[in-house]
C-alpha cells in the first residue's frame, strides 16, 4: 500500500492539473463569447453601410465576416462549455475515466462532438441557403412577379422600379398588321375575361392572390395557366387584377406573363404591346410579393428576397388614358373608373 504522503501528493497533482484545465476551459468559452459579440458588431456595421444585405443573406452567410465570427464564436463557446463540464467531472472523479465520474465524462465528450458537428452542419446549410435561396428563386420563376397596384406602397406612381423589358417605342410607328394584332388581342382578352368579373369565379378557376391590396388593387395569379405552355392565350391569362371598390372587387385588367426570366415576350403589336419586368419586388418563400427593394430607403422584409421577374404585359379591361397595354395606370383615376364599373362578388 502506498504511503499516505505519496497518495496525497498524487491527488494534489491531479487536482492542480484539473483546475488548470478548468481555467483554460472557461477562458476558451470567454473567447467564444467575445467572438460572438464581435460578429454581432461587425454584422451591424456591414448592414448599416449596405441595407440591401438583408435581402440577399441567409441566417448564416459565411462570406459575411460578421456571420463567420458568429458561427466560429458559437462553436468555440460550446467547446469551452463542454470542456468546463468535463473538467468539473474530472475533478469530481479524481481525474479517472472509470466509475460514475468517468462515464459522465465520456458522455460529455460525446455530446461535444455531436454539438460541434451540428453547429458546423447548420452553418454550412444556412450559408448555402443564404446564397441560393432556392425556394424563393423557384417561386419567383413560377409565379407572377407583378408591380403591386402599378404604384408604390408610399403612394408614388410606378416608373423607376422595374426593368425596361423591351425598349419603349413610339406607338405611332406600328404597322397596320401590328395594329390589327393588338386590337384582336385586346378584344379577345376582354371577351374571355368577362367570365371572371366575379372574384368567386376566378377563385373557382384557381386564381390566388399574389400581392397584398395596395392603392386599392390586388393581383391574382393562376399557376395552372402559368404552366400550360400557352403564350398570350385570352382563355388562360396568367393573372387578373381587381380593384377594391365600395361595391366589391371589380376586374380591371388581365396580365400575361412569360414563364422564365430570360424569355422575352412576343410583341405581336410592335410598339403597341411592349412588355416589361420588375427588379424591385420582394418575394416570400411561397412566391408572394411582400414588399419593395429600394435601398437605402426600403429593403426586403426578413425572410423574403429581391428577384427580377419574368416579362409581363397588361391588358386593361377599363379605359386607360395611357393605352390598353400600358404598364401602368394612375391609381386614383383607375379606382374612379372602377367605381363606375360592374360590381364583383368577393
Amino acid at each position: 500500500m502506498a504511503p499516505a504522503g505519496v497518495i496525497f501528493r498524487v491527488c494534489r497533482s491531479v487536482h492542480s492539473i484539473v483546475m488548470r484545465r478548468l481555467l483554460w476551459s472557461v477562458g476558451i468559452g470567454g473567447v467564444g463569447m467575445a467572438a460572438v459579440l464581435a460578429g454581432l458588431v461587425w454584422d451591424a456595421v456591414l448592414h448599416g453601410a449596405d441595407p440591401s444585405l438583408a435581402a440577399t443573406e441567409g441566417v448564416f452567410t459565411l462570406s459575411n465576416p460578421g456571420h463567420l465570427l458568429l458561427v466560429g464564436g458559437i462553436g468555440v463557446a460550446c467547446l469551452g462549455l463542454l470542456l468546463t463540464a468535463d473538467a468539473a467531472l474530472a475533478l469530481r472523479g479524481g481525474g479517472s475515466w472509470g466509475g460514475e465520474g468517468g462515464r459522465l465524462r465520456r458522455v460529455t465528450l460525446g455530446a461535444a462532438v455531436v454539438v460541434l458537428a451540428g453547429v458546423a452542419a447548420t452553418a454550412a446549410w444556412a450559408d448555402s441557403r443564404g446564397h441560393a435561396h432556392p425556394a424563393i428563386e423557384d417561386a419567383a420563376h413560377s409565379h407572377a412577379a407583378v408591380r403591386a397596384v402599378d404604384g408604390h406602397a408610399d403612394g408614388d406612381t410606378h416608373g423607376d422600379g422595374h426593368g425596361d423589358g423591351h425598349a419603349a417605342a413610339d406607338p405611332s410607328g406600328a404597322t397596320p398588321a401590328q395594329r390589327s394584332a393588338a386590337d384582336r388581342l385586346l378584344a379577345d382578352t376582354r371577351t374571355a375575361a368577362a367570365r371572371w368579373a366575379s372574384l368567386d369565379a376566378a377563385k373557382a378557376d384557381g386564381f390566388r392572390p399574389i400581392t397584398p391590396v395596395l392603392n386599392g388593387l390586388q393581383h391574382w395569379h393562376n399557376q395552372r395557366f402559368f404552366t400550360d405552355g400557352a403564350i398570350l392565350d385570352p382563355q388562360a391569362p396568367e393573372e387578373l387584377i381587381y380593384a377594391t371598390t365600395s361595391r366589391g372587387p371589380v376586374l380591371v385588367a388581365a396580365m400575361y406573363l412569360m414563364e422564365r426570366v430570360d424569355e422575352p415576350g412576343p410583341t405581336i403589336g410592335g410598339p403597341l404591346t411592349v412588355w416589361h419586368d420588375h427588379e424591385d419586388l420582394c418575394f416570400s418563400a411561397d412566391g408572394r410579393v411582400v414588399g419593395f427593394h429600394r435601398p437605402p430607403r426600403q429593403t426586403c422584409p426578413p425572410g423574403s428576397v429581391n428577384q427580377r421577374t419574368p416579362e409581363m404585359l397588361h391588358v386593361w379591361l377599363v379605359d386607360n388614358p395611357a393605352g390598353p397595354f400600358a404598364a401602368e395606370m394612375e391609381p386614383a383615376a383607375l379606382l374612379a373608373i372602377a367605381e363606375g364599373g360592374p360590381p364583383g362578388r368577393s
